[in-house]
């Protein structure tokens, strides 16, 4: 949901985790692997990211994020998404180089973490004790000069959603994946 550019992928394993940090290190090559063959389908740069809220999972309550089930946003991008999510972030924000590993450090420790991949394969981690909500989809819409639609509950943007599928379709449908645990969903 909440596509704010066509091919606005969401990577997603068909069991229940509840983040990326959850997944457990048998599924790690699968899911770097379809990662790699999802971001290669573009023409363009491409970014990857997660966010987790876990401050409300020990009660039972909705995450900040909205879907208590673990995804991997892969996108196009022609900017740079750290610096446009900059002012969205906490003041003390700190990055280092990260992988799956350290988003399980950060979920094992019930932190909230932003995880980020600006260049495939080479992520970023920030751990904090509250991120809040959407902070990437607030600089990506701010990037795209709709700072407004940032909400994917109010902002669907269907329009690129639908091209998205047809999209993956075409990509996916050459069985160059080959993925039974993780989907790539539009």
């Amino acid at each position: 949901m909440g596509g704010l550019v066509e091919g606005w992928l969401l990577l997603v394993p068909k069991k229940h985790f509840i983040c990326v940090g959850a997944l457990p290190e048998s599924l790690a090559f699968e899911f770097e692997q379809l990662k790699g063959v999802a971001a290669s389908s573009y023409k363009t740069s491409t970014v990857a990211l997660a966010h987790l809220s876990t401050g409300l999972i020990d009660v039972g309550e909705t995450l900040a994020v909205g879907v208590d089930h673990a995804h991997l946003h892969i996108l196009p991008a022609r900017f740079d998404l750290l610096s446009a999510a900059s002012p969205f972030l906490p003041e003390n924000t700190r990055w280092r180089t990260a992988g799956l590993p350290e988003c399980r450090a950060a979920y094992s420790d019930s932190k909230d973490y932003l995880y980020l991949e600006q260049e495939i394969g080479k992520g970023q981690i920030a751990v904090d004790d509250n991120f809040g909500s959407q902070l990437f989809r607030r600089g990506i819409a701010r990037e795209l000069g709709v700072p407004a639609e940032y909400n994917w509950r109010e902002f669907p943007h269907s329009d690129n959603i639908e091209r998205t599928i047809t999209r993956a379709r075409e990509w996916f449908s050459q069985d160059s994946v080959a993925a039974g645990g993780l989907e790539a969903a539009a």
